[in-house]
């Protein structure tokens, strides 16, 4: 969970992009991360927020972060591993919201697949209570409930997405987009209702944690579907090989990629063969082979299925935008 606040942290060491009223903007591409920051530090006494893009992110160096602080994350797009300091791993997904109190224990990170997007918000309850109390009282917020529901250590709730936290959150990223720093402090109060209105111990959130045993498993079977994608494994197969059983196994993978196996590699293929098709002049035939596709006609089936074209009518397209491309560069030239 604390990663997000590591990346606070370290945030003087990215490049700055620039500086508008109440927000900054930073840039990194280094250590094997990349992607940008926009930074609003002084939301309210005790309250910043980070709103965040990330094309490559892994945090492997286990960090402390500052104690006292509540953390509250939500993801836009995506899917995000942490890592306590017991190895256990919590995932989120578009949409959900964890809360966990910063400080407490180690953490890594890492993007498990594709972009993401993400908006933290920290909170210092202390100094929340002491510099702002007639604006919470007269709003009802009180941190005392979700200061205890978060004093055990490690402790890490992820409240699953729905309607209500799915319309905070992108109208806080919008809030980010045009640098509407007053806007943005009325959508974090709202979220700080919503949140505090939670019994986390029940029905409002779940301690979402998977041992370390279940997130290598998984990895090896992820490991195996990309290693070489002509090749038809089963599950029962990957099962034996890795000496675990087939349902621990389905399971594991499922938490920790958020699809089946089946359909990660369905995925996969599929999208590796959209970029063949963009990138190369491989045939569909030569493509579909590549890709464990018994002949061309299943494979056009398949990419159809997915992405509402034939792959005949795909590559025309990128064709005629690589002309139209070439034609603006010589226009410019």
């Amino acid at each position: 969970m604390t990663v997000f606040n590591d990346m606070n942290r370290a945030v003087s060491s990215f490049r700055t992009a620039s500086h508008e009223p109440g927000f900054s903007v930073y840039e990194m591409d280094q250590d094997g991360n990349r992607g940008e920051l926009v930074c609003c530090r002084d939301l309210f006494p005790g309250v910043k927020a980070i709103c965040f893009r990330l094309e490559e992110f892994d945090c492997s160096r286990p960090v402390r972060t500052e104690e006292g602080w509540i953390e509250l994350h939500g993801c836009l797009e995506g899917r995000f591993e942490c890592v306590s300091q017991h190895n256990r791993s919590h995932y989120i997904s578009s949409g959900d919201l964890a809360v966990g109190a910063a400080g407490r224990f180690l953490s890594q990170g890492r993007i498990t697949s594709g972009s993401y997007r993400g908006i933290t918000v920290y909170l210092q309850p202390g100094t929340m209570a002491s510099q702002m109390p007639d604006t919470f009282r007269r709003m009802e917020v009180s941190m005392d409930r979700l200061k205890e529901t978060l004093s055990e250590e490690g402790a890490c709730h992820v409240i699953r997405s729905c309607p209500e936290m799915d319309s905070i959150l992108f109208s806080m990223q919008s809030c980010f987009l045009e640098r509407n720093r007053a806007l943005l402090r009325l959508r974090t109060l709202e979220l700080l209702v919503y949140v505090e209105s939670l019994d986390l111990k029940s029905t409002g959130g779940e301690t979402a944690y998977l041992s370390k045993k279940q997130v290598v498993m998984a990895r090896a079977v992820h490991e195996i579907l990309v290693s070489d994608l002509s090749r038809h494994t089963t599950i029962d197969q990957m099962a034996r090989d890795l000496h675990i059983g087939a349902t621990f196994l389905k399971n594991a993978f499922k938490c920790v990629y958020g699809v089946s196996i089946y359909q990660f590699q369905k995925d996969l293929r599929l999208e590796t063969a959209q970029r063949m098709i963009r990138e190369t002049e491989r045939t569909f035939t030569e493509i579909a082979a590549s890709l464990g596709y018994t002949n061309a006609a299943k494979f056009s089936s398949a990419f159809k299925a997915k992405f509402g074209i034939t792959p005949t009518a795909y590559r025309q397209l990128c064709l005629e935008s690589g002309r139209r491309s070439a034609v603006r560069r010589t226009e410019e030239e």
